[in-house]
Order: C-alpha cells, then sequence, then structure tokens
C-alpha cells in the first residue's frame, strides 16, 4: 500500500510526499531483511521498480540526464 500511496502522490505532483512514501517503504523492505514474501508483491525488488517509477512520473530522470538537477 505504501507503494501505491508514492505511486499516487507521485502522479498528483507531490514529489515531496512521494518520496517520503518511498522512504517508509525502503525502511519496511529493510525491516524485513531484504527478503521478498511470496504472494505479496512486496520486497526491495518492488521499492526499487516503484522508485523508478515515481522518478519517472516526478520527472526526475529527466532533468537528472539534462543536468537540471
Amino acid at each position: 500500500m505504501i507503494l501505491l500511496l508514492a505511486l499516487c502522490a507521485a502522479r498528483a505532483g507531490d514529489q515531496e510526499d512521494a518520496l517520503e512514501q518511498l522512504g517508509r517503504a525502503r525502511v519496511l523492505a529493510g525491516r524485513l531483511s531484504n527478503h521478498e514474501i511470496p504472494g505479496t508483491g512486496f520486497g526491495s525488488g518492488h521499492v526499487a521498480l516503484y522508485e523508478i517509477a515515481v522518478s519517472i512520473e516526478t520527472g526526475a530522470l529527466l532533468r537528472a540526464a539534462r543536468g537540471q538537477e
């Protein structure tokens, strides 16, 4: 659910909240020993995928590629 909140915040243009939610997801994944929990679709790999999606939604990757960050 935290990852979905991050993506929703990014789509709404709230990069700060999106990054905060991603941080929470990273912490939770770390507490779960970085193992994916079968059947939940959650683990460190999933957090990494959502980090990319949030970056794309907020345009962070494009700005970084253009040297604007």
